[in-house]
């Protein structure tokens, strides 16, 4: 069975008030086979948490991409204006 996440993806919990975190850890139902995803995440007064979710219950985060930043010197030396 192919997993939809693997440890170390950023993951969103998919409702209204989600939940951000980190894949932690997964565990498969032994009765149904469903993957149960373990998220881990800070919450916003500082405490640590973990919950089990069930890979439809989660989608991934998009990674940010680095912007690009245009040199505004070249070889050290500062546009002058005048």
């Amino acid at each position: 069975m192919a997993m939809k996440f693997k440890k170390g993806d950023k993951v969103r919990q998919v409702m209204s008030k989600p939940i951000e975190g980190t894949v932690i850890g997964m565990a498969v139902d032994e009765e149904g086979g469903n993957v149960n995803v373990h998220v881990g995440w800070k919450a916003a007064d500082g405490h640590l948490h973990g919950v089990y979710l069930t890979e439809d219950q989660l989608e991934a985060v998009p990674t940010e991409e680095p912007t690009h930043v245009e040199a505004t010197a070249v070889d050290g030396a500062q546009a002058s204006g005048g």
